[in-house]
């Protein structure tokens, strides 16, 4: 993936990487064309992100809330589907449903042993589709959609008029 072939060879990750050794690649994010790409350090427990852009940037190293011990590796050489073929499957899957999509949120992580793209298209009528691809051989995991209406707590007699 060009985004973490970029990351990797910017004197900026190479100069943190020598204090890091230890560290490893955990995600790529992507959302409306800006990208990220995390590594996790055990001895910190933190992930520190760098910001793919005109240049390389990183971000403050952020501490971890799971439920997990440790956070798995993501593989780069066992991702065999491009980030567009990704998007091309859940355009095809986006036919079904005939809301247009005005934001998308991806992120490729390890879950339990695979890499898996976990998308996340907010369409304009305020619905969520969910789509868990398989980063090795394309496969759909997962295809949910769900209204983001449903998490919104309205409660009658509170409206306030200002």
């Amino acid at each position: 993936m060009k985004e973490v072939e970029s990351v990797e060879q910017s004197s900026l990750f190479k100069e943190w990487k020598k204090q890091h050794a230890d560290s490893y690649i955990v995600h790529f994010f992507s959302m409306n064309d800006q990208t990220q790409i995390g590594y996790y350090e055990k001895k910190s427990d933190a992930i520190t992100t760098f910001v793919v852009g005109n240049e390389i940037t990183k971000t403050v190293d952020t501490e971890i809330f799971r439920e997990h011990k440790i956070i798995p590796p993501l593989n780069m050489k066992e991702v065999h589907i491009s980030l567009q073929k990704a998007k091309e499957i859940v355009q095809k899957l986006m036919k079904k449903y005939p809301d247009p999509v005005t934001k998308e949120i991806i992120v490729l992580q390890t879950i339990e042993t695979e890499p898996v793209y976990n998308m996340t298209c907010i369409t304009a009528t305020f619905k969520m589709l969910n789509v868990k691809i398989n980063a090795k051989n394309g496969e759909i995991l997962k295809e949910e959609m769900q209204s983001l209406m449903q998490w919104c707590n309205y409660e009658s007699g509170n409206s306030q008029a200002g």
